[in-house]
């Protein structure tokens, strides 16, 4: 009888754990998504495309960023969001090449690009590398970058319907060292995952 006791609390102790673990990395998740703004009225967009992507120069002027961890980035990111569009229904999908301010959005610019190509909206966005170094007992045993990736999603009239960012820093755990194309590729599904559900909340 005091085996069998045993053996369930061993079984109670496990599902515990697993419950820590699960709501962990929830948790990072949630930390590592921010929604920034959003309208308060429905979004209803079919046809939605991207144009490029761009970068934050803050650490590539101080050359902290290295030209290797820069080289592909932009094909990782339309690859990805391509990917995740499609996947979600959105028709179209592809990337506009044309370089879009990201701070400085142009209206008309926005409304042209959409009207040329046949879309309802645009998505926008911009990336910032972090440079990281793990230590141990104080000594550095990786150094590598994460990723901040900020979207923004207009509609055809130019009007913002929703800016989002993740940082993979805090919103993602590693037990390795990150290739540049998973810092990329997970930042950018968090924040397109975070436009997802702000849009769903509007429905």
């Amino acid at each position: 009888m005091r085996k069998r006791n045993t053996e369930y609390y061993k079984i109670i102790l496990e599902c515990f754990k697993i419950s820590v673990i699960v709501v962990l990395f929830s948790s990072c998740a949630a930390v590592g998504s921010r929604t920034l703004y959003c309208v308060d009225h429905k979004i209803s967009l079919e046809k939605v495309g991207f144009v490029t992507l761009n970068f934050d120069t803050t650490f590539i002027h101080n050359n902290l960023v290295s030209f290797q961890v820069r080289s592909n980035t932009s094909n990782i990111y339309s690859e990805t969001l391509s990917n995740a569009l499609k996947t979600n229904g959105y028709k179209n999908g592809n990337e506009i090449h044309f370089k879009l301010s990201f701070n400085n959005a142009n209206n008309q610019q926005i409304t042209n690009i959409c009207n040329a190509n046949g879309l309802d909206g645009i998505i926008v966005s911009k990336i910032r590398f972090i440079p990281v170094a793990y230590s141990s007992t104080y000594t550095p045993i990786m150094k590598y970058y994460d990723a901040e990736i900020e979207m923004k999603l207009y509609a055809q009239n130019g009007e913002l319907q929703v800016l989002t960012k993740h940082n993979t820093f805090s919103g993602n755990s590693y037990m390795k060292r990150p290739t540049t194309k998973k810092i990329i590729h997970d930042g950018t599904i968090g924040a397109f995952n975070r436009i997802l559900k702000e849009i769903a909340k509007r429905k």
